[in-house]
């Protein structure tokens, strides 16, 4: 198998994790929009469920970072 087909594999894989962990995000963004109501009172928010959504909301999306910084790697190798 040719260094360009591995290459080629890893792009498609590290593509189609990124395109799931931005779901991931986005959805994570509308809960997060739902519990924080502004028209609340702080006191009766969901806090804990907030620290644990907003915890992964920050893990999830440096995952989509790095994993976009790989996909322009590859695609650089790929074209170079």
């Amino acid at each position: 198998m040719s260094e360009r087909t591995v290459f080629r594999g890893m792009l498609v894989e590290k593509k189609m994790k990124y395109r799931a962990a931005k779901a991931q995000c986005e959805g994570l963004v509308i809960s997060l929009r739902g519990l924080i109501n502004p028209f609340e009172e702080a006191e009766d928010l969901q806090i804990e469920l907030i620290k644990n959504q907003a915890d992964q909301l920050f893990k999830i999306c440096k995952e989509c970072n790095d994993l976009r910084k790989e996909i322009r790697k590859i695609e650089q190798e790929l074209e170079g």
